[in-house]
């Protein structure tokens, strides 16, 4: 980005459209310009605040956080300014990346990433006492439910210490060393303190054990577990019921090479007696465009096309995107002859029978191609309405700092010109509070019914389909526009998703 050269005078005072600037030449400041520039010129998302007065509002925040240091005033002052500034959009697809998050989110594209600390490698969620689940609060933001305090297990990390002590998805986690979250009756920070406890006590290397219930009969179970450091990157799993029901579960679209390996998992399945595939989503976050075509392509020989239009000359630099024989695609509209192609190896098609689950926790990627399951028919879509970003994208852009201000800079139609929809409505609605009330699960089981599974119960005897994976590197595939769709959020309520 091209710097200006500004007298000293200049740089103590000046004015912008932002407002009254007084530490121009600072560090903070130039931060600051860069993040809000490129908010200002490229944001291209739902929200309808007032870029320049909410620019302002945060110009006045960086002005008093350097008047103690002035010229010296440092990234270090501005950069929690820039997270609220961008998370005060309310727009999942907009926010701040610091250095250490952009290195992290570069790790996850590599398949490299691992924790910082030692971890036992799971994500669970706690619930109110309210018929949703779902915690209320008053216009000043003062709870007006009751914080249940116990929470689901979410998520598990395949070979992760959680994953080998044997926590599953469903699991409802009622306390830890003898101590019960009820004990404490609803009190938010007890509560808090008592779960953050726990991820304090696992970095420091202590041997946990963790209460749970398990299931409609809720079978009291004492699972012991200790962190390690582990590879927080994903992958997708494919587990193979006897009765031919495959659960292919993705946690999300970060790692190039996960298309491929969903074709990998699906062919070699095929070769065991794959007859039917439950296409697990839940809480997948998204992640590149072009891993999510390729996964489409498995299951949909030919699905419908997207167009990306841009906030800018829209007529020259719309650009169209697809999967066909084996081939994502993606070209100018007006320039078809420009473009980028990446094929799959060996594509596989499996036309059987097949259900989709998705929850809350599936946004962008993922509502993208839960689209085009449900635009093609392809089997019922089951479970929560999901995030609801899933019509915009996210464009990196780096700052001076080596973070990035993410924000989405297009909008998203089918090629007939319909919108995409923004969330994903299930074709049958199961609920993970449902599951957290009555340890069953819902959705998996319709799942299996729409499919023909006559078991509902998954089988002990089922075997995972290992096939081997390695990051493949997509050089140039941003060309045309940027693609990469993760959700990196903060959690911002009590109810957030809680990773240990």
């Amino acid at each position: 980005m091209k710097k200006f050269v500004l007298s000293l005078t200049a740089a103590l005072i000046c004015s912008s459209a932002a407002g009254a600037q007084k530490f121009i030449g600072s560090p903070a400041q130039d931060l600051f310009d860069q993040a809000s520039f490129f908010l200002d010129t490229q944001y291209f998302g739902p929200s309808t605040i007032n870029m320049t007065e909410h620019i302002a509002k945060y110009q006045a925040k960086v002005d008093e956080a350097c008047a103690a240091t002035g010229l010296q005033c440092g990234t270090d002052k501005v950069e929690p300014l820039l997270d609220d500034m961008f998370n005060e959009i309310q727009d999942p697809h907009a926010y701040y990346l610091s250095a250490a998050a952009v290195a992290q989110e570069n790790a996850n594209r590599s398949g490299t990433a691992t924790s910082p600390a030692p971890r036992v490698g799971f994500t669970s969620f706690t619930y109110c006492d309210t018929p949703t689940g779902v915690c209320t609060f008053d216009a000043a933001g003062n709870p007006t439910s009751k914080l249940i305090g116990d929470r689901l297990i979410t998520s598990v990390i395949k070979g992760a210490p959680g994953d080998k002590a044997g926590l599953r998805y469903g699991d409802r986690w009622v306390g830890y060393n003898g101590t019960t979250y009820a004990s404490f009756n609803g009190d938010v920070a007890a509560i808090n303190k008592f779960q953050a406890d726990f991820g304090v006590k696992i970095r420091a290397g202590e041997t946990m054990t963790m209460q749970i219930l398990r299931g409609g009969e809720k079978q009291k179970l004492d699972i012991q577990v200790k962190g390690e450091i582990i590879n927080t990157s994903e992958v997708p799993s494919l587990e193979l019921r006897p009765d031919g029901v495959g659960i292919l579960r993705v946690p999300d679209y970060l790692i190039t090479g996960i298309g491929q390996r969903v074709h990998d998992l699906i062919r070699d399945a095929q070769t065991k007696g794959l007859k039917a595939v439950i296409f697990n989503q839940r809480g997948n976050g998204g992640g590149s465009a072009l891993e999510r075509w390729f996964a489409t392509g498995a299951f949909i020989k030919t699905p419908a096309p997207m167009r990306r239009i841009p906030r800018y000359n829209a007529d020259k630099n719309s650009v169209e995107e697809g999967f066909e024989n084996g081939t994502f695609y993606q070209r100018f509209v007006a320039r078809p002859e420009i473009g980028n192609s990446f094929k799959v190896n060996n594509p596989v098609l499996f036309e059987g029978p097949f259900a989709v689950l998705v929850d809350s926790g599936c946004a962008s990627a993922c509502e993208y191609i839960s689209s085009s399951f449900q635009r093609a028919k392809r089997g019922l879509v089951i479970g929560e309405e999901t995030v609801g970003i899933g019509n915009t994208n996210t464009a990196r852009f780096g700052l001076a700092n080596g973070g990035a201000a993410a924000m989405p800079t297009l909008r998203a139609f089918w090629a007939d010109g319909t919108p995409l929809p923004s969330a994903i409505t299930p074709d049958f609605k199961a609920t993970t509070f449902d599951v957290f009330k009555t340890g069953l699960d819902a959705g998996l089981n319709k799942a299996l019914e729409s499919v023909g599974a006559k078991t509902l119960q998954a089988p002990s005897s089922s075997i995972e389909i290992n096939v081997p994976f390695a990051p493949i590197p997509t050089f140039g595939f941003d060309a045309i526009t940027s693609v990469l769709e993760q959700v990196n959020r903060k959690p911002i309520s009590i109810t957030a998703p809680s990773q240990n």
